[in-house]
């Protein structure tokens, strides 16, 4: 179990530190598709915000932060991640390759 750091000086940074970082991690989450990475790195950001968290309060005060609905929606995502992939896998490509999966509307453009 990990417990709460013992310094007031580390605590007091975290309080202002965790959340810019977590901020600053949604924008790149948002706006990534910008640059090199992607989204991919935002969430390494936020996981880092996280990570802090429970470096710095300890897991249980950092688990009270984040609400159980988040923990569900994260098993909800890696479904959805699963699923598409398994999509890909049955209309005869790679899992997550997209080119043999077919849907309505999304047909190639012809000139």
């Amino acid at each position: 179990m990990i417990r709460p750091h013992d310094s007031v000086i580390v605590q007091t940074l975290g309080r202002f530190i965790i959340p810019v970082v977590q901020i600053f991690g949604l924008y790149v989450l948002f706006f990534g598709q910008y640059g090199p990475g992607g989204g991919f790195v935002g969430g390494v950001i936020l996981g880092t915000g996280m990570i802090l968290s429970v470096l710095i309060f300890g897991h249980d005060a950092s688990r009270s932060q984040y609400a159980r609905n988040v923990l569900h929606g994260d098993g909800v995502g890696m479904l959805i991640y699963a699923g598409v992939g398994g999509l890909c896998m049955i209309g005869g490509g790679e899992f997550l390759n997209y080119a043999n999966l077919e849907i309505p509307g999304l047909e190639t453009a012809s000139r």
